[in-house]
């Protein structure tokens, strides 16, 4: 027995002994199997409605995502069942219920359970579009595919993703770990936010994070346990907007500098505002007629964030 071998009268034994064994059947290695889930099977939403799997069409360490069979303007994303818990499942629940109002967010739409009643991922909007990571971010592929592309249209894109966290922020939400990964953009410079299943809401916390778009205070935090703060998220964005207003570059990346990380950590910010000098070198090439050529309230704002000196 997990116990020893209790004489009918320890019963307090006997209770230490069946929470040990309630204990490992929830434990994967004791746990019922969960269903295996492939294309063409059939789930159940939240709302009753029944469905059929299409194609996979992407994968990842999380999860895999399936066109539905009948409905091409969403798409189901369905976790390894190693990745669901108790506080995942929780945390989808609060997002269902909490729905931004912006289509451009590819938010739960409606959670999907197995034939069992068992959750097993999410219905969400289907959306079309390039990463900022080789689309804007990457000027030289960009402009071939792109070649009339205006700095008008860079500034319309910043203010599309503006738009979106604004309408994010005003409903208590976080994105958590902004990066160029996870925002699509299309050539007419609308966006969509995508991944954002670990979003912060309701004190569940974003638990992963991006170095390079992290603000120094929190360089080396483990991000499971933190709760972020809007100020936090205010830094991770003008590193967003910045690296689409001179494409590509990082704001804390400079000649003769440390790692970004590095430079972040000790606000190593290389461009001149009025009234500062600074002891940084540009990063070799164009940049500095980049900068030269943002209005100066915007090389302001660019300095508010960077440089709490300046704020």
């Amino acid at each position: 027995m997990c116990c020893g071998d209790p004489k009918p009268s320890n019963l307090p034994h006997l209770l230490a002994c069946n929470t040990y064994l309630e204990f490992l059947m929830q434990t994967n290695d004791y746990a019922q199997t969960p269903l295996a889930i492939e294309s063409h099977s059939e789930l159940l939403t939240d709302r009753g409605r029944r469905f059929c799997l299409g194609r996979e069409i992407a994968s990842g360490g999380e999860a895999r995502i399936y066109e539905i069979a009948d409905d091409d303007q969403v798409v189901c994303k369905i976790y390894h069942p190693d990745k669901l818990n108790g506080d995942r499942e929780r945390k989808l629940r609060a997002m269902a219920a909490n729905k931004p109002d912006s289509k451009n967010v590819c938010w739960p739409l409606a959670l999907v359970n197995d034939s069992t009643g068992k959750l097993r991922g999410f219905v969400m909007e289907k959306v079309e579009g390039e990463p900022l990571s080789s689309g804007i971010m990457n000027p030289g592929e960009f402009m071939k595919k792109n070649p009339n592309w205006t700095r008008r249209q860079s500034v319309r894109l910043v203010l599309n993703i503006l738009e979106e966290f604004s309408g994010l922020h005003k409903k208590g939400i976080l994105m958590g770990d902004v990066n160029d990964l996870n925002i699509l953009m299309r050539p007419d410079a609308t966006v969509s936010f995508v991944d954002c299943d670990s979003y912060q809401i309701q004190g569940f916390s974003c638990p992963v994070g991006t170095d390079a778009y992290t603000p120094p205070e929190l360089q080396w935090v483990e991000f499971r346990n933190q709760v972020r703060e809007l100020n936090h998220e205010a830094f991770s964005i003008a590193v967003l907007l910045f690296k689409i207003m001179l494409p590509g570059k990082h704001p804390f990346s400079h000649s003769r500098g440390g790692s970004l990380t590095e430079n972040i950590r000790q606000g190593m910010f290389p461009y001149r505002i009025k009234g500062r000098t600074t002891s940084c070198d540009l990063p070799a090439g164009h940049w500095r007629f980049c900068w030269s050529h943002l209005p100066l309230a915007l090389k302001n704002e660019f300095g508010a964030a960077f440089l709490q000196e300046t704020s």
